[in-house]
């Protein structure tokens, strides 16, 4: 659509994904207990954002490493895997949901790190996709990584509506892709809390160095078979 641009790329391969699977393999009515039936509606993803804005920032100090389904993005590793560091006896269903969130939240400002270091200049951040829809995620992901979140209006089918005002430039039906910013809308402005800003630091750190601690221990179980 224009020779003259690229899109830079930092795709996490688990974000939104490792709510759903722990919604639905450990706080669904048959979750971890094997295939049974039942009539229990599954947890809805609002009620799991209430449960989420029931733990502190920082989860009490549980981190999750969203490697699920090992990770493309900062860094290529197809052995690592997800974890979670830090349980104890004091940790609920609220901390762990937190502590997913927040877990792809510290992948991501990872990401911007690397894209800063890079010689990216970040600018104003448009944030789309199902898990924005959450009344306490973005602002956990904007106090992570200290910028505003614009939240795009409709934001499930951003992806679609990018492709096909991609394809509108491409064909010729609009000017240019810089003119795609006039019809892009946003829904509301989410500001990063300065107040959880020592917190997520001091925990993002640690993050870090869990991806640093444990890579040995993924090479070797990624070559077991």
């Amino acid at each position: 659509a224009d020779s003259k641009k690229f899109i830079v790329a930092g795709e996490m391969e688990t974000g939104g994904g490792a709510l759903m699977w722990l919604r639905d393999k450990f706080l669904s009515p048959a979750g971890g207990v094997g295939e049974r039936e039942t009539k229990d509606p599954v947890l809805s993803y609002a009620a799991l954002s209430s449960l989420a804005e029931k733990a502190p920032p920082g989860s009490g100090k549980l981190i999750f490493a969203p490697w699920l389904s090992g990770e493309r993005a900062p860094v290529l590793d197809h052995y690592a895997k997800g974890a979670f560091v830090g349980i104890n006896l004091n940790h609920g269903k609220e901390h762990f949901v937190r502590s997913v969130m927040e877990g792809v939240g510290f992948q991501l400002k990872w990401i911007v790190d690397e894209m800063k270091k890079a010689g990216l200049e970040i600018g104003k951040i448009h944030a789309v996709g199902g898990g924005i829809k959450s009344k306490v995620w973005p602002q956990i992901i904007s106090d992570i990584l200290g910028y505003s979140l614009h939240i795009v209006k409709d934001p499930e089918n951003a992806g679609a509506v990018g492709a096909a005002l991609m394809t509108a430039v491409g064909l010729g039906f609009l000017r240019s892709v810089d003119s795609i910013d006039e019809l892009i809308h946003f829904s509301k402005i989410i500001r990063p809390n300065a107040e959880n800003r020592s917190i997520y630091d001091s925990l993002y750190d640690i993050y870090r160095g869990m991806y640093k601690e444990l890579y040995p221990l993924y090479q070797r179980m990624g070559h077991w078979f």
